[in-house]
């Protein structure tokens, strides 16, 4: 495990730990489904040749578990593969991280139209009278408002980002997890953590 990892709480490692190790037994079903059912083995040794060696010659899988290995074969490898690839792809650019980037942008966008607001508001309040209403607002007002006006422009643009961003990750999201192999391995993790997590759930496990 990662140093990071380590200083996560040891339900968040456990059911890390579960899922991962799940989907180390969907490859070996699906080994096994290769080896019972003589379709080719998937290009660049995706799964090992010494685990289908011993796949071969493993106890059969059982008429539920042959058909969960095939919708497992079917989207990793499979007819699905494309479109997995795809949502996995999307992973990487609809993140966690990109969605932090999209808000910590917002958040300054934000402050700045605050900074622009409270500036056009004080010098107002400190020149207007000094001006008088018919030379109202000077040039140093004008340029105020114009910041305003493009601080606030900014804003909305970052606000866009944000909930454009937002909608993709939350879309991803529930893609990724309604994988065949993501949502069994999630509900092995899921019910881990839970099971750690909460004292009664730990003794009925």
């Amino acid at each position: 495990m990662t140093e990071t990892a380590l200083g996560k709480p040891m339900a968040e490692s456990a059911k890390t730990a579960y899922h991962e190790t799940r989907h180390a037994e969907q490859y070996f079903m699906m080994a096994k489904h290769i080896a019972q059912t003589g379709i080719a083995p998937p290009p660049y040794k995706q799964i090992p040749d010494d685990v289908m060696t011993v796949a071969q010659t493993a106890p059969k899988l059982s008429g539920a578990e042959a058909k969960e290995a095939g919708e497992y074969h079917k989207s990793i490898f499979g007819a699905d593969a494309k479109k997995r690839n795809f949502v996995l792809t999307n992973l990487g650019t609809y993140s966690q991280a990109a969605l932090v980037e999209k808000g910590q942008a917002f958040t300054a966008a934000h402050k700045a139209y605050e900074a622009a607001d409270e500036t056009v508001k004080k010098y107002k309040e400190e020149n207007h009278k000094l001006v008088g209403p018919e030379n109202w607002p000077d040039e140093t007002q004008k340029k105020n408002g114009e910041a305003r006006k493009n601080a606030r422009q900014e804003r909305e643009y970052a606000l866009s980002a944000y909930n454009d961003t937002k909608q993709k990750f939350e879309e991803t999201q529930a893609k990724y997890r309604a994988l065949p192999e993501e949502e069994d391995a999630h509900a092995v993790g899921d019910a881990i953590m839970a099971a750690l997590s909460s004292p009664s759930e730990l003794h009925k496990a």
